[in-house]
């Protein structure tokens, strides 16, 4: 009885899959030449460059009709992003599932946030769910163009680009549990050289777990000017957002009730919530002076305000407020020698304040015979300077042999200023105001080697690092003592292939070594406990992506990733107090595969489209000991549209359409294992209407 909503649609699915026929040529999926800008801020062929890129096209966007990032980045090999609660998630890149800064995140190619105040969950404000321009994923440390947190992938989200021709659409999507979705956007052009695009989203849920609901409102405003040699793009994004924060679960509150929030009784349910506004203004100017010389230039600025209840710490319950002030450039000289030779010259610049503060309204309590008195336990204040100068140059040195070089210098500072007394403070240690200076140099070497017409191999070697945040290193316990850290570093090898196997078949392939040094780990000290560097780890993979169209009006695509990783040294002298030299780190998924299946039906008179995926998630290790571990998941979604005419659409998303039981994440902090309940069975409909 539980599946028998399923039936009369599998079976519809299943019988007409019988009597499939071929479709017309305007329901033709053809396999896209997808072109990206985030490896050198210009567009360029994805085959063309020498690292793992993978994409999600406007068009393969559209066909998720999304609510989160992660129903378009799952389908993606080597990509598993874990869903907290709503839009809130926490993404795996070849790494284990991170809470910290090792992914870059950008929106239209320029950064979402500061390295001193790393978000996990800053897609839930960004503007992916409301444009869909499609999102890029660059494996591995990034190009030259890049700086701290571009440690194990840039993930840039793009928006949509005015048209200059008038277009228009307006989907809104009702589902359980109380999702409530509208979104639209209206282009046109303004006289000749002038145009804009306006896009708006509202959603809300109320969240199948009790203290899971959410909403969030978000617009984005482009306007793009063309003269006869200069091109200025701007682009104003503002977000407000609103989240409740439920808990993880112990096995046996996980076995008893998923659908209980897992909080502690003692936190009060009305204030436990996660809020965050968000806006930013860029512009990037282009010029271009001569055939050879072209200029890039964005100024760009951004506000974040932040503030959450810290649920897990239920004795306490301090509420943070953060608030992040941006003033940042990107500048580049583009200099075009000829075919495949080109030169970027740039020089990257970020000022940032930090304000943040922690404060406990509770009575004083001892917990474990630390003090935590009312009131404020942290406030300071961080002034974030950075500059960034970098060259890369591609050049061709024999025939469809291409080499990219390139070398990015970065220098950060960090000018702390305490607002509370310093030293050891009740359960706190906070230091005294200071400067902590952070230097990296990163070379970058790739070849592509285009040996038949559209079949490339390329080989890359790449260094990536990132900073500490300042939570790291200001936000200290009593236990610990002042310190100071150097950013981690990694190093990446990588050999890959890239090509069309006749007309109908796409094939991606990549395998890869990448090992970080310098990482932070805790040591004991005469003078107290201290997080100092020297963590190593080592990640390797292998990753396959193939796009076939089987029809005319069928196409599957297999996305499947096989990660293996080892913790090489937890402690700076080689010492092994938790046992885990040698083991694999928590949180890094074995295997991960995707299967989508496409198919038009010309029975439906060329209207129907329907999308099947299939999502395997392998077991991964809930501790560094490696004592438990997660068992094999399978997640069938199921998306149908159907064209009511040229304007009107009408669709339905099935997602866990087979109701599975599974843990979306699990690990363990010290205190035991802790559970995150994967959605049950969730449907929804939407109806569109384009212009």
């Amino acid at each position: 009885m539980r599946y028998a909503s399923l039936f009369p649609t599998l079976a519809l699915t299943a019988g007409a899959l019988l009597h499939a026929q071929e479709a017309p040529p305007e329901r033709v999926y053809e396999l896209e030449a997808l072109e990206v800008t985030a490896a050198s801020g210009i567009t360029e062929d994805v085959n063309r460059i020498p690292q793992t890129i993978d994409a999600v096209s406007p068009a393969a966007a559209e066909v998720k009709q999304p609510s989160w990032v992660g129903e378009l980045l799952n389908t993606l090999p080597g990509v598993y992003m874990v869903q907290l609660r709503g839009p809130i998630d926490a993404p795996s890149v070849r790494l284990p599932v991170s809470y910290d800064n090792t992914e870059l995140y950008l929106q239209d190619n320029v950064p979402l946030q500061s390295p001193i105040r790393f978000n996990h969950a800053a897609f839930a404000y960004s503007g992916a769910m409301t444009s869909l321009g499609g999102v890029e994923v660059l494996k591995g440390p990034g190009t030259a163009l890049h700086g701290s947190d571009a440690f194990a992938a840039v993930i840039n989200v793009k928006s949509l680009e005015p048209t200059q021709a008038f277009s228009g659409n307006f989907r809104t999507t009702v589902g359980e549990y109380g999702l409530l979705e509208a979104r639209g956007e209206v282009s046109d052009g303004i006289g000749a050289n002038q145009a804009y695009r306006v896009a708006f989203s509202t959603a809300q849920e109320n969240g199948w777990r009790e203290m899971t609901g959410w909403w969030r409102q978000q617009a984005i405003v482009r306007h793009r000017w063309q003269g006869d040699d200069t091109e200025v793009n701007t682009i104003l994004l503002g977000t407000d957002f609103d989240s409740e924060m439920a808990g993880t679960h112990t096995p046996e509150s996980y076995a008893e009730d998923p659908r209980d929030d897992a909080l502690d009784p003692a936190v009060p349910r009305d204030q436990a919530h996660e809020k965050a506004q968000y806006l930013r203004l860029s512009s990037e100017v282009t010029h271009r002076f001569s055939p050879v010389f072209s200029l890039q230039v964005t100024p760009y600025a951004r506000w974040i305000d932040n503030t959450y209840m810290i649920t897990w710490e239920p004795a306490t319950l301090p509420l943070v407020e953060d608030e992040t002030g941006t003033f940042g450039l990107l500048s580049r000289l583009y200099a075009d020698w000829g075919e495949d030779s080109q030169t970027v010259l740039g020089v990257d610049g970020e000022l940032t304040d930090f304000a943040t503060a922690t404060v406990q309204n509770l009575p004083t309590v001892e917990v474990w015979g630390e003090v935590y008195p009312q009131g404020p336990h942290y406030d300071y204040g961080v002034d974030y300077r950075n500059y960034a100068p970098y060259v890369q140059h591609t050049q061709a040195i024999a025939e469809g042999l291409v080499l990219v070089l390139g070398l990015r210098y970065e220098h950060a500072r960090y000018a702390y200023d305490n607002h509370l007394s310093s030293g050891a403070q009740d359960a706190f240690y906070r230091p005294a105001d200071r400067e902590d200076d952070f230097e990296a140099v990163n070379p970058k070497l790739g070849l592509n080697w285009e040996f038949a017409r559209q079949q490339h191999l390329f080989g890359r070697y790449a260094h990536g690092f990132r900073i500490p945040m300042a939570a790291s290193l200001y936000e200290l316990s009593s236990a610990q003592t002042d310190f100071r850290l150097e950013p981690e570093q990694i190093d990446s090898y990588e050999l890959g292939y890239k090509g069309a196997l006749g007309d109908d078949v796409y094939l991606t392939a990549s395998a890869y070594n990448m090992r970080s040094h310098d990482g932070l780990t805790g040591v004991t000290t005469p003078a107290g406990e201290i997080t100092a560097n020297g963590g190593e780890r080592e990640y390797r993979g292998v990753e396959l992506q193939l796009a076939w169209r089987l029809r005319d009006n069928l196409t599957a695509t297999l996305a499947g990733a096989l990660q293996d990783a080892e913790i090489l040294q937890d402690q700076p002298d080689g010492a092994d107090p938790r046992g885990v030299n040698g083991k694999t780190p928590h949180y890094q998924p074995e295997r991960l595969a995707h299967l989508d299946v496409r198919w038009w039906p010309a029975f439906a008179h060329r209207r129907l489209r329907v999308d099947l995926g299939l999502q395997y998630l392998g077991p991964w290790w809930i501790d560094d000991q490696n004592t438990r571990q997660t068992p094999e998941e399978y997640i069938a979604n199921l998306r149908l549209a159907y064209d009511l005419d040229e304007a009107w659409t009408v669709t339905a998303k099935l997602l866990n359409a087979l109701d599975r039981d599974y843990a979306a994440a699990a690990h363990d902090s010290g205190y035991g294992p802790r559970y995150r309940p994967g959605n049950p069975r969730t449907l929804s409909v939407g109806l569109e209407r384009r212009w």
